[in-house]
């Protein structure tokens, strides 16, 4: 990526999806970060951060294998909020529907589905297209 705000986008995810980390697996600052909006902050920020980076490598020449890992990290971290609401959405409605009776009985398989793909796919996919990213920025 040859733009200063292409690796200012590049960089924010990279701290945002760094401090996401460290929220869960620090107690102190996990309990710091459970309060109030500080809870929704990351997600309200992964979302148009990941947009703006698959935006901004399809304005820009990227060579093939730099864009192969620039759009992992852009969609990953696009999709990571949107499967989240999903998993919500999709256990809402179908506890409404269903009645929470029911639901607990029968859960149905779409919704650990969205919360795998949030928890344990996104994160993977987005630190693959980063360490990638940086391995190519660091041989040029």
């Amino acid at each position: 990526m040859h733009s200063r705000l292409g690796w200012g986008v590049f960089w924010s995810l990279l701290a945002v999806f760094l401090f996401t980390v460290a929220s869960i697996l620090t107690p102190a600052l996990g309990a710091f970060v459970s309060l109030g909006i500080l809870r929704l902050a990351p997600a309200l920020l992964l979302l148009p951060l990941g947009v703006a980076l698959v935006v901004l490598i399809e304005r820009e020449g990227v060579r093939r294998r730099e864009r192969f890992f620039l759009l992992l990290t852009g969609l990953a971290a696009a999709s990571r909020p949107v499967f989240v609401l999903l998993h919500g959405l999709v256990y809402t409605l179908a506890s409404y529907i269903l009645g929470a009776e029911l639901w607990v009985r029968t859960r149905l398989e779409d919704e650990p589905v969205f919360f795998v793909l949030a928890l344990v796919v996104c994160p993977i996919v987005f630190l693959v297209g980063a360490i990638g990213t940086l391995v190519l920025a660091w041989e040029r």
